[in-house]
C-alpha cells in the first residue's frame, strides 16, 4: 500500500486536479490519499470531502511549512511506502506502480522519483543533482553560473544531458514528487522541520545517501509539474529561500561555510551594482578627507564633550544647544564620537570616518529598503542617486550630530512599512527609532506625526497592524524602546524643569498656532519667500545641483505619482502601501520646516532618503513606459554624472576645511611662542560661544590648549569665504 501525501496551501483548483489525476492513473497498488491543509483559512475541507470522501483530511494549526506538513501527514499514513506529491502536479498512468515496483526490486535504493514533465509533456532538462556542497553551490547557483553556464562543476552538478529515456541515479531527486519506504523515512527522522520551504529535499536525500542507500529517477514513471503555483500565493518567498539555504549549509557544513556560501550566492547583478556604488562612494568620501573634512565650531563642541567623556568619565546628559538656546540636542552623538576616540584616538578626522561609515550604510539601505518596499530597480536607482548627491557628500564630509539622521530616517520608514505589513512586532522598533532620531536632531520630532496618524487610522478602522499593540508584551517593548534612548534627557529634565520633553511639546503647539495665525506673536523672522528659497536651494543640491527648476519639477512629478498610486489603492481598499508611507514622510516634514520658519541645514538630512527614494520610484515607473524607456534611462545616468561633475568642480562646502583650520591652529601655536594664550572669534557667528570650539579642540589635540584666564596673549580668529585671518589682540 502507498500513502500519497499532499500538502495544500491556497491551491484548491490544482489540488483537486491532482487528486483526479491520481484516480485516473488507476494504480494497481492499493493507496490512500492524505491531504495536509497548511492554509490558515480552512476553505477546502467541505468541498474536498464532498468531492473525494475517501481522502484523509489533516488540518495543521497554521502554515507550518512543507516539510513539517509532510511529517504531519506521514504520522497518519498506513502504507508501506510514502509518496510525497506537490499539489500542482498531474500523475500519469502507471507512475505509482512503477515507483513501487522499482523500490521493491531494488532494496539498496532508498528513494525513487518520477520523471517530471512540463505542461506540454516534455521532460524538464534539469532533473536530479549531485549532493549540494558549498563548492558546487558557488559554481552552479551563483552569478558565476549565469556568466559561465557551461563551467564543468555546474554541468556535473546539474547532471546536464542525461538520457531521459533511461533510469538515472542521482544524489538528490526533485522534491516535487518522490517515494520512500515509511520505515526508512522514520529511520532518518523525516523532514527537518526547520526548513519552512526549499532545500528540505537536499537535506533529506543527503541523510538517505549517508545510510548507504541510492536515489533514482525512474524514466517511465511520469508526472506533470506546473512550477511554483503555491509559492505565488506568498510575497516573502525570497526571504524564505535565503533562510533555508543558509540553514542547509550551516547544518551540513558549518556556520562559517554557510556564511561565505550564502554571501556569494546572494550576489546578483543588483548586488554587484550596489557593491560598485559602495566602492565608489567610499573612495570619493575618504579621498583627501583629512584635508577636505568640514570642521565648524558646533562640531568642536561635540568633539570637546566627547574628549571629556573619554578622559574624565563624566557622562553628558545633553548635547549642544539648539537654535532655541533653552533646549539642547541629545548626547548620543557625543557617545558615538567618544567611542571612536576611545578606540582609535583623538585625531579629528576619525569622526569623519565615522560619518563616512554611517553614509555608506545608508547607501546600502537605500538599495535594500528600496528593493523590499518596491523593486530591485528602485533600490539601485535610489542607491545611485544617494551616493552621487552633492548634499549627501557635504553632510558626509561633516561629522555632526545630524550625521546619523538619514540612516535612522530610512530605517524608520522601513519599520513603519513592516509594522503595517507584518503587524505589532515592529511597533516597538518604530518607537525606538523615533526616540533615537529625537536625540540626534530635535526637529525629527515631526516624524512622530505620520506615525501617530497611521496609528489613529488603524485604531479607528480596526486594522490588523494595531490589534496586538495594547498587549503587555508590545506595550512593554514600546516603553523600553522609548525610554532607553531618552534616559539621558529624562535624567536631565528631572533637575531642569523638563525642557527637553514637556516644555518642548508645549512649544511645538505654540509654534503651530503661531503659524496658522491663532496667536498674536510673530511666527519667526524668516519670510515665506526666504524659506522657499532655502528649501529649493537644498533640494537642488540634493537631487540635481545644476538646475533647481529640474530638481523641483522632478520632486513634484514624484509626489504626484505617489499620490495617484495611493488614490488607486484607496479605491481598491488598501492605500497603506509603501507609496503612502513615503509620501507622508515627505509632506509632513516639509510642513514642519515651514511651520518652524528657521533656516538651518540641520533640518535637511531627514529629507535625504525619503525624497531620493520617491524620485527613484517615479523614475523606475516612468522607465517602464515604452516610449520613454531610453529617455529615462538616460536621465538616470545623466543626473549622477552631472552631480559628480558639480562635486568635482564646485566649492560647495562650508568655505574653510579641516586643512585650513589645522594650519590656522599651527599658526597660532607658532605666534604664541610658548606663552599662555586665549582665542576669540570675530565676524558672522562669533556671537555664539561655540564659534571657536573647533580651534580649541585642534589646539588641544596638538598639545597647546588655549586658556580662559591669565593669558599672555589673545588671538582673534576671523573667518570668511576667502580664508581665515588670525591676529593678536590687545588684552
Amino acid at each position: 500500500m502507498v500513502s500519497i501525501i499532499i500538502v495544500n496551501y491556497k491551491v484548491k483548483k490544482e489540488l483537486f486536479s491532482c487528486i483526479k489525476s491520481i484516480i485516473n492513473s488507476n494504480p494497481k497498488t492499493g493507496y490512500e490519499i492524505i491531504v495536509v491543509d497548511n492554509d490558515e483559512v480552512r476553505s477546502i475541507e467541505k468541498d474536498l470531502l464532498k468531492s473525494f470522501p475517501f481522502v484523509k483530511y489533516v488540518p495543521s494549526e497554521k502554515n507550518i511549512g512543507y516539510g513539517a506538513g509532510i511529517n504531519l501527514g506521514a504520522k497518519e499514513a498506513k502504507g508501506e511506502f510514502l509518496f510525497f506529491l506537490n499539489p500542482d502536479t498531474l500523475v500519469k498512468k502507471d507512475a505509482i506502480d512503477l515507483l513501487v515496483r522499482f523500490l521493491r526490486q531494488n532494496r539498496k535504493v532508498g528513494v525513487a522519483a518520477p520523471l517530471l514533465l512540463d505542461g506540454d509533456e516534455n521532460p524538464y532538462p534539469l532533473q536530479g543533482t549531485l549532493e549540494l556542497t558549498p563548492k558546487r553551490a558557488i559554481f552552479s547557483h551563483s552569478i558565476i553560473n549565469k556568466l559561465f553556464p557551461k563551467n564543468p562543476i555546474s554541468k556535473k552538478f546539474w547532471q546536464v544531458g542525461w538520457d531521459k529515456n533511461k533510469n538515472h541515479s542521482v544524489d538528490v531527486v526533485p522534491g516535487t514528487a518522490l517515494m520512500i519506504s515509511k520505515k526508512l523515512f522514520e529511520k532518518i527522522g523525516g523532514f527537518d522541520e526547520r526548513f519552512f520551504l526549499y532545500f528540505e529535499e537536499y537535506d533529506l536525500c543527503k541523510r538517505v545517501k549517508e545510510l548507504g542507500y541510492g536515489l533514482t529517477i525512474i524514466s517511465k514513471a511520469k508526472v506533470i509539474h506546473f512550477w511554483e503555483v503555491s509559492t505565488k500565493q506568498r510575497n516573502d518567498i525570497s526571504e524564505i529561500f535565503s533562510k533555508s539555504r543558509f540553514y542547509y549549509f550551516k547544518k551540513n557544513y558549518g556556520f562559517i561555510s554557510a556564511l561565505f556560501t550564502n554571501f556569494v550566492l546572494g550576489l546578483s547583478k543588483y548586488s554587484l551594482a550596489v557593491f560598485l556604488i559602495l566602492v565608489f562612494f567610499l573612495f570619493a568620501s575618504i579621498n583627501n578627507l583629512n584635508n577636505s573634512m568640514i570642521f565648524i565650531g558646533d562640531q568642536g563642541w561635540f568633539y570637546l564633550s566627547a574628549r571629556d567623556l573619554v578622559l574624565t568619565g563624566n557622562i553628558p546628559l545633553v548635547g549642544i544647544t539648539s537654535s532655541h538656546t533653552w533646549i539642547h540636542q541629545g548626547p548620543i552623538w557625543t557617545y558615538m564620537l567618544g567611542l571612536v576616540m576611545f578606540l582609535f584616538g583623538f585625531n579629528p578626522v576619525y569622526g569623519g570616518y565615522l560619518s563616512v561609515l554611517l553614509s555608506m550604510i545608508t547607501v546600502y539601505l537605500m538599495f535594500f529598503i528600496g528593493r523590499r518596499m518596491f523593486s530591485s530597480h528602485v533600490g539601485i536607482i535610489a542607491s545611485l542617486l544617494y551616493a552621487t548627491s552633492p548634499l549627501v557628500f557635504q553632510a558626509t564630509k561633516m561629522p555632526y550630530h545630524t550625521s546619523p539622521v538619514p540612516l535612522f530616517s530610512i530605517l524608520l520608514i522601513y519599520a513603519v512599512y513592516k509594522w503595517i505589513k507584518d503587524g505589532a512586532s515592529y511597533f516597538p522598533v518604530v518607537i525606538f527609532l523615533l526616540a533615537l532620531l529625537y536625540n540626534f536632531e530635535l526637529a525629527t520630532f515631526v516624524l512622530a506625526i505620520p506615525v501617530i496618524s497611521i496609528l489613529a487610522y488603524g485604531v479607528i478602522r480596526k486594522q490588523e497592524f494595531v490589534k496586538k499593540i495594547l498587549s503587555l508584551k508590545y506595550l512593554g517593548f514600546s516603553f523600553l524602546g522609548f525610554t532607553v534612548p531618552m534616559l539621558p534627557f529624562l535624567a536631565y529634565d528631572i533637575n531642569h524643569g523638563f525642557p527637553q520633553t514637556l516644555k518642548f511639546i508645549a512649544w511645538l503647539g505654540y509654534r503651530l498656532l503661531t503659524f496658522v495665525g491663532i496667536t498674536g506673536a510673530a511666527g519667526g523672522n524668516i519670510s515665506s519667500a526666504d524659506m522657499f528659497s532655502f528649501a529649493v536651494n537644498n533640494l537642488s543640491r540634493l537631487v540635481f545641483a545644476y538646475n533647481s527648476f529640474f530638481a523641483v519639477l522632478l520632486l513634484i512629478a514624484s509626489t504626484i505619482f505617489l499620490a495617484i498610486h495611493i488614490y488607486r489603492k484607496k479605491v481598491s481598499g488598501n492605500f497603506l502601501s509603501g507609496h503612502f508611507i513615503l509620501l507622508i514622510f515627505i509632506l509632513v516634514p516639509v510642513v514642519g520646516l515651514f511651520v518652524n520658519k528657521t533656516v538651518s541645514d540641520a533640518y535637511i538630512p531627514v529629507f535625504f532618503p525619503s525624497i531620493l527614494l520617491a524620485v527613484a520610484v517615479f523614475l523606475n515607473w516612468f522607465s517602464s513606459v515604452r516610449f520613454f524607456k531610453l529617455i529615462i534611462f538616460g536621465v538616470i545616468l545623466f543626473i549622477p554624472v552631472l552631480n559628480l561633475s558639480y562635486i568635482i568642480n564646485s566649492n560647495y562646502f562650508y568655505g574653510n576645511d579641516l586643512k585650513q583650520r589645522t594650519e590656522t591652529a599651527d599658526k597660532i601655536i607658532k605666534m604664541a611662542d610658548g606663552k599662555n594664550f586665549g582665542i576669540i572669534g570675530k565676524g558672522p557667528g562669533s556671537e555664539f560661544e561655540s564659534f571657536t570650539m573647533n580651534y580649541e579642540y585642534l589646539l588641544w589635540w596638538k598639545g597647546h590648549p588655549p586658556v580662559k584666564q591669565n593669558t599672555d596673549v589673545l588671538f582673534t580668529i576671523e573667518e570668511s569665504r576667502n580664508g581665515i585671518t588670525v591676529y593678536k589682540t590687545k588684552k
